[in-house]
């Protein structure tokens, strides 16, 4: 939908010769069955020279975006923390180490480019963005308005291509980076009511 399978190919290719030339990445990919939103790196890898790992979260003042932000500070990355509520976004990230806290409406891509910038600017680069979002409003299929449709895309769809469409390019010619797109269950299956 957000890219073509020729363009999955090529990053797909270029991150497998990555991985078969870890020396070329500096990096030692990592997978943690035991827990998905690791984000596949080893904490005690260097990433270059002496470069801790970074993930930018998207809505990340409460829920499952707080949740993976805590989970990958105590991971040992840093972590930027995002929401609407600035004030609430810097006191989480006061909690953590190394973590910092930007006020952003992820539905205005200009505010999501001032995040970018703002976590390069603070730690150099994004290793990891988990993509998180509000929700639409429970109901039925049938009663959902053409309103509402494109409120959730500008709120789901939207940011998370934008975001991409930022850091891929970067992630790619490191051979290193993640992506993690998490969301309601609701998308698997129907919600009750």
């Amino acid at each position: 939908l957000l890219v073509s399978p020729c363009e999955i190919e090529a990053v797909n290719h270029q991150l497998e010769r990555a991985s078969a030339h870890p020396e070329q990445c500096h990096c030692e990919p990592h997978v943690d069955a035991m827990n998905p939103l690791a984000p596949t790196i080893h904490h005690r890898t260097v990433m270059g020279a002496g470069h801790t790992p970074t993930a930018l979260v998207l809505a990340s003042t409460g829920g499952l975006g707080l949740a993976c932000a805590r989970a990958l500070a105590g991971d040992e990355l840093r972590v930027a923390i995002t929401g609407r509520r600035r004030e609430l976004a810097v006191q989480l990230a006061s909690e953590l180490p190394g973590a910092i806290g930007i006020g952003v409406d992820i539905r205005d891509p200009s505010a999501l480019d001032n995040a970018i910038t703002q976590v390069c600017d603070e730690f150099g680069r994004i290793d990891c963005v988990v993509l998180n979002s509000g929700g639409p409003p429970p109901g039925r299929a049938s009663d959902v308005s053409s309103s509402d449709l494109r409120n959730a895309m500008d709120t789901i769809l939207y940011p998370a291509q934008h975001v991409i469409q930022r850091v891929l390019p970067d992630m790619v010619d490191r051979g290193w980076g993640r992506i993690i797109a998490i969301g309601s269950s609701g998308v698997e299956q129907p919600i009750a009511g």
